[in-house]
């Protein structure tokens, strides 16, 4: 649905509209509706060997962190150049932090 609401919903033709309306069509794709979430009893998530209940005002929070970042961890692999370019920027790495905090 997304793919079509693309093709018939964004006005490819001008730049400032072409912007809008892509930015519009993907905050509604991404966006978390309520139809879409659980309202009744904790829900019972697995991750490996952990399992955890978690309130349903909590397990998009939880998806979000576990789910979603993981994947974007594990999975994102973007062109050298883009790491040349400015493209993607490393913030932090864990060893320096490390250094940084043993001084403390």
């Amino acid at each position: 649905m997304f793919i079509l609401r693309l093709a018939t919903e964004v006005n490819w033709d001008e730049e400032k509209e072409c912007f809008e309306s892509l930015s519009k069509e993907c905050s509604m794709f991404y966006s978390i509706r309520k139809e879409y979430t659980l309202h009744d009893p904790p829900i019972l998530l697995q991750l490996g060997q952990q399992h955890e209940k978690l309130g349903s005002d909590k397990s998009w929070k939880w998806t979000a962190e576990h789910v979603i970042s993981k994947a974007y961890r594990t999975l994102l692999l973007p062109p050298k150049d883009f790491a040349e370019n400015g493209t993607i920027l490393q913030l932090a790495n864990l060893p320096d932090l490390y250094k940084v905090f043993e001084r403390c």
